[in-house]
C-alpha cells in the first residue's frame, strides 16, 4: 500500500513537472512570435522607407526599371522571412523519438526491420503486441547533432540583401557601356576592341542591345528564384521545419538560376521577348529542369545518350517540385534514392506521416520497373501502389486490361516475384503489412458494436 501511493505521488509530480514545462515552452513560443512579428515589421518597413525615398523624385517609372523593382520587393519580403525564419528551425530532438515510439505502438512495428536500427539490447525483445512502456524502453534516445545553421543563414541574409541593393541601383549602373563576360559571353568577341571607325558605333549598339537582354535575362531569373524562395520558406516556416539546408537551397537557387539562365539565353539566343521571359523566369523557379534541357541539347549535338528522367520524382503523386527540394537535403533526389531510404528514419527527420511516405514508396516501386509509361496505365486502372498490383494479381489467369497498353498478369507476377527478393522492398512491405493490420484490429471493436445494435 505504502509503495503504491509512492509510486502514485512520483506520477503526480512526473505530470506536474511536465505540465509545468510545456507551458514554460508555450509561453516562450508565443514571445518569440511576438518579437517575430516585430522584427518583420521592422524589416519590411526600413526597405519600403528607403524605396519610397528613392522612388519619389523620379515618377513616372520608366517601363525598363519596374522589373528591379519587382526584384527589390520579393527580395525585400525574403529578407524579412529569412529573419523570422529563425523562430521557425527544427531540431531534431528527444521530442520526435517519443513520436517515433508512440508512432512504433500504434502501428504495432515491434521485430520490424526498419525499426531494428533504433532498438537497444531490450528493443530485439519487441513484438508486434508490446505494449508502450516496453516501446519506450527499447527504442533508444540517441544524442541528436546539432545543425549548424549560422553560416548558412547569414550566406542567404547576404544574397539576399545584396540583391536588393543591386536591383534598387540597377537602372543608375552604366553596365553596358563596356564589355561584361556574363552579359555578352560569345558575343564579346565581336566587341570593337581597337579605336572607333566605320561601323563601329553600329557593331557596338548591336551588343548593347544584346547585353541588355541578358539583363532582363538576369532581372526575371532573379525575379523566379526570389518568388519560388518566398514560397518554399512560408511553407517550410508553416510546418515548422525550417532547418539549416533551407539556408543553403535558398543560396544555391539564387545563383544557380542565374547563372543557368544566362547560359540558356547565350546557348539559344531567342529574339522572342517572351520566350526570353520564359526561359529567365524558368530557370529562376526550375533550374534543375532548365539545366537538364540545356544538357539533353548538348548531348544530341554531340551524339551522346540523353540524360532521362524516367525516375525522377515529380512522377509520384503527392510529390511537388517544393517536396522534392525538401527530400534532396536528406540526400533522395529520385526515386531510387527514396525506396532505398529507412521510411522510419525519413518520417523522424522531415514533417512527412509514414503513411503519406508509405504511398510515395508504393509508387516509385512501381515507377522503377514499369517507367512512366506504365505507371500511368496502371493508374488509369486504379492500381497506384505495388501492393495493390500485388493485390490484383493474386489469382489472375489472363491479362489485366490497362487501357493503351497491357500488362499482363505473369508480367506483374513477374515483377512482384523479383521484388520479393529486395531488402528495401521486404521492409517497406513489413511496414505496410503491420499498419494494415494495425488498422483492422482497432476496428474490429467498432464492427463488433455495430453488428450488435
Amino acid at each position: 500500500m505504502v509503495r503504491w501511493w509512492v509510486d502514485r505521488t512520483a506520477a503526480e509530480e512526473r505530470a506536474k513537472k511536465a505540465d509545468a514545462e510545456r507551458a514554460e515552452r508555450e509561453m516562450a513560443l508565443r514571445r518569440a512570435g511576438y518579437g517575430a512579428y516585430v522584427v518583420l515589421c521592422l524589416v519590411l518597413l526600413l526597405p519600403a522607407s528607403l524605396l519610397a525615398y528613392y522612388l519619389w523624385p523620379r515618377f513616372p517609372i520608366a517601363p525598363e526599371d519596374a522589373i528591379w523593382l519587382v526584384v527589390f520587393f520579393f527580395a525585400e519580403v525574403l529578407a524579412g522571412l529569412l529573419l523570422v525564419a529563425r523562430w521557425f528551425q527544427r531540431l531534431t530532438t528527444n521530442s520526435d523519438i517519443e513520436e517515433l515510439r508512440k508512432m512504433a505502438f500504434s502501428y504495432r512495428l515491434g521485430g520490424t526491420l526498419a525499426l531494428r536500427p533504433f532498438l537497444n539490447s531490450e528493443g530485439e525483445k519487441l513484438v508486434a503486441g508490446s505494449s508502450i512502456a516496453e516501446y519506450r524502453r527499447g527504442i533508444i534516445e540517441p544524442n541528436f547533432y546539432k545543425s549548424a545553421t549560422n553560416p548558412p543563414f547569414f550566406l542567404a541574409v547576404t544574397l539576399v540583401v545584396s540583391l536588393g541593393l543591386f536591383s534598387l541601383f540597377a537602372p543608375n549602373l552604366d553596365l553596358l557601356s563596356q564589355p561584361i563576360i556574363p552579359l555578352l559571353g560569345p558575343a564579346m568577341a565581336d566587341w570593337p576592341w581597337a579605336q572607333p571607325g566605320l561601323g563601329t558605333q553600329e557593331k557596338q549598339a548591336t551588343l548593347m542591345a544584346y547585353g541588355a537582354r541578358a539583363l532582363v535575362c538576369l532581372a526575371f531569373a532573379f525575379a523566379g528564384s526570389l518568388v519560388w524562395a518566398v514560397i518554399y520558406l512560408t511553407r517550410r516556416m508553416a510546418l515548422r521545419d525550417v532547418t539549416g539546408y533551407t539556408y543553403q537551397e535558398l543560396s544555391a537557387r539564387l545563383v544557380a538560376g542565374a547563372v543557368i539562365a544566362l547560359v540558356a539565353y547565350h546557348f539559344i539566343a531567342p529574339a522572342s521577348g517572351e520566350l526570353l521571359m520564359a526561359i529567365a523566369f524558368g530557370a529562376g523557379v526550375m533550374p534543375e529542369t532548365v539545366l537538364r534541357w540545356i544538357g539533353n541539347r548538348i548531348s544530341r549535338r554531340f551524339g551522346a545518350s540523353e540524360q532521362n528522367d524516367h525516375i525522377d520524382l515529380e512522377h509520384i503523386q503527392g510529390i511537388s517540385a517544393f517536396t522534392r527540394a525538401r527530400l534532396a537535403e536528406v540526400g533522395i533526389y529520385d526515386a531510387q534514392g527514396l525506396v532505398s531510404t529507412n521510411p522510419l528514419r525519413l518520417s523522424l527527420h522531415t514533417p512527412y506521416s509514414l503513411p503519406q511516405l508509405i504511398d510515395w514508396y508504393g509508387q516509385c516501386f512501381l515507377l522503377l520497373h514499369f517507367q512512366p509509361k506504365g505507371l500511368a496505365a496502371l493508374r488509369s486502372s486504379g492500381l497506384r501502389t505495388v501492393w495493390d498490383l500485388r493485390l490484383a494479381t493474386r489469382g489472375q489467369g489472363g491479362g489485366l486490361a490497362l487501357g493503351v497498353d497491357t500488362i499482363s498478369a505473369a508480367m506483374a507476377g513477374r515483377v512482384i516475384y523479383v521484388l520479393q527478393e529486395q531488402p528495401a522492398y521486404v521492409r517497406t512491405t513489413e511496414l505496410y503489412d503491420r499498419m494494415r493490420a494495425s488498422v483492422a484490429i482497432d476496428s474490429q471493436p467498432v464492427a463488433t458494436m455495430q453488428a450488435a445494435e
